[in-house]
């Protein structure tokens, strides 16, 4: 017999910013921000909309040195150009008035100077949460809610136990552990057993992801000796991260599935089968029980350091002691803490607690059950109120014979959805801006080909005439080496002649009239057929540039005498 296999499918809605990291950022060569909203671009797209002018431009600003100016060159240079930009536009990411004006005071510039003289550059990299290539849309990886899940089974199994001191110094103690507690390693895990798909958007879903800051604040409240509070070191040293996030509140937004396997009536060797198979409403009680206690006690802290925005504990602990406390208890809802600063103390087991906690520089570090600094979530650099956690996660088991009731509309992120209904309005404006710009594209295309083409033709008519030219000239002085001297006299008052008579500079005493009168005399000397011919040459002259008076009489009894 086969094994058997449950599946279910999972309804997702993040309750706090989630970021799960890929490693990747945008960077300021690959958007724009206007309107609160990021643009995200690709190379291709950007180089369609932009004209040869910035395109030559931008090519300048590369080839240069690459360095900060250059960086901050590239900056400014998508910023001015942002308006073509947005046109073609990947997707887009939600931003806040603060967070743009913070964005619009760094592009582009130095925010600093070092104590050693040097220049601090913001490169202003925001880092990207999982997407999906084709789309360009958000998606919770799998992985990583398996692993969530992975945590709060184990600290199920150890029940705040210490690890065992033969494991203390041990490098593989966490991979040990997890096989102690689960009985069985690879094969043998019961984890194998389960299956979590990755858990993508829902059809027809309005949904956009956002960026917040990542903050890091103090835990307790510590003064020095004047009373005044003292700042974590990330706060002392100014520093933060931009994260793109998946915005909490956003009811459902995401849909998957889980899996379990069962060999069922099937015989099997305990040796390759794991020595427990988890039911779903096992996994949810233990999710329930670990993530609910963390959500609780962090919620507290940050309550008493007035970190925490009211408003959003107020709606999100009605949600999960109102109307779902019963279906949490049923196993069809379960509470999760997935992606980037989800807190040491939710990615590790009670008892087993070992965080690693950094000191000055030269001092040893200390290795506590809890973490002294926590990380939140803002809309503004140096904020201290109104802040959330990062990382919480609800999900839903969707019901087979039902629907799952309607979401409140009091609990759904009023904002992002706003913002949506305004964008899908902009979206027709965007789209008629994006049709103007490829035709100015196609038009400008057009006219540098036909300029190319003009020029090409002129060049080859130019180089066609030169050719010409030069034969003409290769003949000619070809011509003028077979002819005699006194015919070569000849063409040569010819040509001067011809060259007088177009440029319209023959004169009485120019030079046309000094050859003419040298080739009269001299051919009085010359064959009776060559007398002919300079006679023939000098009466063509004569019908544009005639005698002058006081040699007329002289000059036409020359002629005369050449023409018997």
């Amino acid at each position: 017999m086969s094994l058997l296999q449950q599946q279910w499918s999972l309804q997702f809605t993040p309750l706090s910013p989630i970021h799960l990291g890929t490693g990747s950022d945008y960077e300021p060569g690959g958007y724009v921000i206007e309107e609160e909203t990021l643009f995200a671009f690709n190379g291709m797209a950007a180089l369609r909309v932009l004209s040869q002018r910035d395109r030559d431009e931008l090519n300048q600003i590369l080839s240069g040195r690459a360095n900060g100016d250059m960086l901050r060159q590239v900056q400014s240079f998508f910023h001015h150009h942002r308006q073509p930009l947005m046109s073609v536009a990947s997707h887009r990411v939600r931003l806040n008035a603060s967070m743009q004006a913070f964005y619009a005071e760094r592009v582009g510039r130095v925010v600093q100077q070092e104590r050693t003289g040097g220049r601090v550059q913001n490169k202003l990299e925001i880092e990207r949460t999982a997407w999906n290539p084709v789309t360009q849309m958000a998606y919770l990886p799998g992985s990583g809610i398996k692993g969530a899940i992975r945590t709060a089974l184990l600290d199920t199994i150890n029940k705040g136990q210490q690890l065992p001191y033969d494991l203390k110094r041990d490098r593989q103690a966490n991979q040990k552990l997890q096989e102690d507690l689960f009985k069985g390693k690879f094969h043998t895990d019961p984890l194998r057993l389960v299956a979590v798909g990755d858990a993508h958007l829902q059809a027809n879903t309005p949904f956009a992801t956002e960026v917040r800051f990542a903050l890091n604040r103090k835990k307790v409240a510590i003064t020095d000796a004047g009373g005044t509070l003292r700042q974590s070191k990330a706060e002392q040293q100014g520093l933060y991260q931009l994260l793109e996030t998946l915005p909490a509140l956003m009811p459902r937004a995401f849909g998957g599935t889980l899996s379990l396997n069962t060999h069922g009536s099937m015989r099997v060797s305990e040796q390759k089968w794991p020595s427990h198979e988890y039911t779903l409403r096992e996994i949810a009680s233990a999710c329930n029980r670990f993530y609910l206690g963390h959500f609780q006690r962090e919620c507290n802290l940050l309550k008493r350091r007035n970190y925490l925005d009211e408003q959003w504990h107020h709606q999100v602990t009605g949600l999960l002691e109102g109307e779902l406390k019963q279906r949490m208890e049923r196993g069809e809802v379960f509470l999760l803490r997935v992606g980037r600063h989800s807190g040491a103390e939710s990615v590790t087991l009670a008892g087993v607690r070992n965080i690693k906690i950094m000191k000055g520089r030269g001092d040893k570090p200390d290795y506590l059950p809890e973490a002294k600094t926590v990380w939140l979530a803002g809309t503004e650099r140096q904020a201290q109120r109104n802040l959330l956690p990062f990382g919480w996660l609800l999900v839903e088991v969707a019901a087979t014979e039902k629907q799952l009731s309607p979401w409140p509309d009091s609990l759904q992120n009023a904002e992002i959805t706003s913002w949506i209904t305004q964008w899908r309005q902009r979206e027709q404006e965007l789209q008629q801006q994006r049709q103007k710009l490829e035709a100015q594209r196609r038009q400008e295309e057009e006219k540098q080909r036909q300029l190319q083409q003009q020029i090409a033709a002129e060049q080859a008519v130019a180089a066609a005439t030169e050719a010409a030219a030069s034969k003409a000239e290769a003949e000619r002085q070809a011509a003028l080496a077979a002819m005699s001297d006194e015919e070569r006299q000849l063409q040569a008052l010819k040509e001067r002649f011809e060259a007088a008579h177009q440029a319209k500079t023959l004169n009485a005493g120019g030079q046309v009239v000094v050859d003419r009168q040298a080739l009269l005399e001299a051919a009085q000397q010359w064959s009776p057929e060559l007398q002919q011919k300079a006679a023939e040459v000098i009466r063509q002259t004569l019908k544009q540039q005639p005698w002058s008076s006081r040699k007329k009489k002289e000059n036409q009894d020359l002629l005369q005498q050449l023409e018997r």
